[in-house]
C-alpha cells in the first residue's frame, strides 16, 4: 500500500510512442455497463470495444481475470468498474480490497503491454484542504480510500494512467447524486444533503470525452480529472431543485462515519452547474430513465 508521504512516480502526464495504429486498437473495458463504462461505446468504432458483462468478467475473481487477459490481447484496458459506495467498503472491506485493488494489480501484471487506464478517487486524500492538486500526498481515512489508493499503486506496471476523478454525475437509470436528488424531488420525497461536504462535480460526459482523448493520445501518469468548480452537496441538490422548479432539500450534516468533509481535486473540466444544468432539461423533456433492474 502506498504510504502517507511517498507521492506516486509520475506526476507530470507524457505521451509515449505511438504503440498502434487507431484502425487496429482493441479496447477491453471493464465495468462498461456502470454511468461511466457505458459512455465509452459511441466514441470508439463497435468492433474495437470489447465489453464482457460482469458474469463473463470478474474484478474478485483471480482465476477468472488471468484466464481472459491470458487468452485475449488489448492495447487498451480502461477499468471504470468497481466498488464505489463508500458507505458498502466500510461494511465489506475485503470485497473493497478485492474489487478496487487486487483485481486491477492482476489487470496490471497481465496486461501483455496494454496501456491500462485505472479510474481512482479524490478519496484518496483525507478532506481537510481539498480541492487537491497532483501533488497532494494521500491519506485516505476510509475503507474506500484506501482500497482506491492501493488499487492506484499496484496498476503501476508497465503502460498506465490513473485518473482520479469525484462525484460523478448523468441521466443515468442508477443511483449518482443527481438522479437521487431528482427521482427524490419529482415524487415529493425530502431530500437530505450535507452542506459540510464540499466536492468537484464532474459531469460523465465531459470525464469520459477527455478519457477519449488519452486513449488516443496514449498519455500516461497520474491525472485529475473533474469538474473546475467547489461545491457543498447541499448546494448541488439545491441548484437541481431550482431547475426543477421543486422544493424539499433540508440541509443536514455529514455523519462521523470516515467519509472526507472538504475533498474534490484541481482539474479543468466544465463546472458542475453546466452539466447540472444540461440534464436537469433532458430530464425535463424526456422524464426520467428506468431504473436499473
Amino acid at each position: 500500500m502506498v504510504k502517507a508521504g511517498k507521492v506516486l512516480k509520475l506526476i507530470v502526464p507524457e505521451t509515449t510512442e505511438n504503440y498502434d495504429h487507431a484502425s487496429m486498437r482493441r479496447i477491453l473495458i471493464i465495468g462498461a455497463s456502470g454511468q461511466t463504462g457505458s459512455r465509452f461505446h459511441p466514441l470508439f468504432p463497435e468492433d474495437q470495444i470489447v465489453s464482457p458483462p460482469h458474469a463473463d468478467l470478474d474484478l474478485a475473481n483471480e482465476n477468472n481475470l488471468r484466464n481472459f487477459l491470458r487468452e485475449n490481447s488489448f492495447q487498451t484496458i480502461l477499468i471504470p468498474g468497481g466498488m464505489t459506495d463508500p458507505a458498502q467498503c466500510e461494511k465489506d472491506p475485503q470485497r473493497a480490497f478485492d474489487i478496487n485493488s487486487r483485481g486491477p494489480g492482476i489487470i496490471a501484471e497481465e496486461a501483455q503491454g496494454a496501456h491500462v487506464i485505472y479510474f481512482s478517487t479524490d478519496y484518496v486524500f483525507n478532506g481537510k484542504e481539498g480541492p487537491y492538486s497532483l501533488e497532494a500526498i494521500p491519506d485516505p481515512i476510509s475503507v474506500y480510500g484506501r482500497s482506491k489508493l492501493e488499487g492506484e499503486k499496484r496498476i503501476q506496471r508497465g503502460k498506465w494512467t490513473i485518473i482520479r476523478t469525484c462525484h460523478i454525475f448523468s441521466v443515468d437509470p442508477g443511483n449518482n447524486f443527481l438522479m437521487h436528488v431528482t427521482r427524490n424531488l419529482l415524487e415529493k420525497r425530502p431530500v437530505y444533503a450535507y452542506q459540510d461536504q464540499y466536492s468537484t462535480p464532474t459531469e460523465v460526459e465531459s470525464l469520459v470525452e477527455e478519457t477519449a482523448k488519452i486513449v488516443r493520445e496514449e498519455r500516461v501518469g497520474l491525472l485529475h480529472l473533474s469538474g473546475k468548480e467547489t461545491c457543498s452537496r447541499y448546494e448541488f441538490a439545491m441548484e437541481v431543485s431550482s431547475l426543477l422548479g421543486v422544493e424539499g432539500v433540508v440541509p443536514t450534516f455529514c455523519p462521523e462515519d470516515g467519509r472526507p468533509r472538504k475533498v474534490g481535486l484541481h482539474s479543468h473540466l466544465p463546472s458542475w452547474k453546466e452539466g447540472v444544468r444540461k440534464h436537469v432539461a433532458q430530464i425535463k423533456e424526456n422524464g426520467l430513465p428506468k431504473a436499473r433492474t
